[in-house]
């Protein structure tokens, strides 16, 4: 090398470190390739942060972002089973400890992994993570970043919120997530109104029933759209059980002898019952016709078959 421009060696010597730096990496990282990707990894595949800054020799910011482009070009399109997390879901956690700040990340990775891998806890643990940056550590944050990374932070717990919804089947913690987003300022304004929906007592039911009624009238398939008339079925009964046995409760809490009785015996809740019905001139049965009682924790109950829609009975 003697006899050579200083500059042009320094800067082939640079360039040589960096193809070696590239070599080593991928060689130590091809247990966890995402081009011949299996359809379900373990968390013993993933990348420990620490290890990750070692394998790109200092330079994890970049590593990062070429962690990032091969997640989203990444051609595995294969369904995982409930409770298994394709490989990208441990790059895209490993990446979020490593930049916590990276805004993108989140929402992106969460689509990629609820809507095309079927992952709704991976998408469902990285909004989270997402969310405890978004209100832990973003105020904190000069506001020239708020603004220019962060600026439609809403959409981290609106997104936790359709997974929460529609992965998970679980309305009461979508509904959290919803008020959370409709309070961040630059939330669209419908999201206020959802939130105040949610808001009134038993106003998941009224949310749900609203989205059953719109996915009824969207769908074209006989059999799709049968299956969700009996989820609206349900969601129904459920409703009306949940506004009856807030009103038991609350005559229940305005009898004297309930008050004084700790824990009052199944024949004294039956009579109680009969009493309600008696003075609120209460039908006996459902509007499907199915016939109310009391199980043996004093719960009103009803013979109408039917099943949780959203995670409510």
């Amino acid at each position: 090398m003697r006899g050579q421009n200083p500059s042009l060696y320094q800067g082939s010597m640079a360039l040589g470190f960096f193809l070696l730096a590239v070599f080593v990496s991928e060689s130590c990282l091809k247990g966890v390739s995402l081009s011949h990707e299996p359809p379900t990894a373990t968390a013993a595949s993933a990348v420990p942060p620490a290890l990750f800054k070692t394998l790109t020799f200092g330079q994890w910011i970049t590593g990062i972002d070429w962690m990032w482009v091969q997640n989203l070009t990444d051609p595995a399109l294969s369904r995982v089973h409930k409770g298994e997390h394709p490989t990208v879901y441990f790059r895209f956690m490993t990446a979020a400890e490593l930049d916590p700040a990276f805004f993108y990340l989140y929402y992106a990775g969460a689509n990629l992994l609820a809507i095309v891998r079927d992952d709704g806890l991976g998408a469902r643990d990285l909004l989270t993570r997402a969310e405890d940056f978004r209100r832990n550590v973003l105020p904190g944050m000069p506001s020239e970043f708020r603004e220019k990374h962060w600026g439609r932070s809403w959409q981290v717990p609106l997104m936790l919120a359709y997974v929460h919804l529609f992965e998970l089947n679980d309305i009461r913690s979508a509904a959290a997530s919803f008020i959370q987003a409709s309070e961040i300022r630059g939330a669209p304004v419908y999201l206020t109104s959802l939130a105040h929906r949610f808001e009134k007592p038993g106003g998941e039911y009224e949310v749900g029933l609203r989205l059953l009624n719109f996915m009824i009238s969207s769908e074209r398939d006989p059999v799709a759209k049968e299956r969700l008339e009996s989820k609206r079925q349900s969601l129904f009964i459920g409703q009306f059980l949940f506004h009856l046995r807030a009103a038991f409760g609350r005559y229940l809490q305005d009898e004297p002898s309930y008050r004084a009785t700790v824990r009052p015996a199944y024949a004294e809740m039956l009579r109680y019952w009969e009493r309600f019905l008696k003075s609120t001139r209460s039908p006996d049965c459902d509007p499907l016709g199915g016939k109310l009682s009391l199980d043996s924790a004093g719960r009103v109950v009803t013979s109408t078959p039917h099943q949780a829609v959203f995670g409510l009975e």
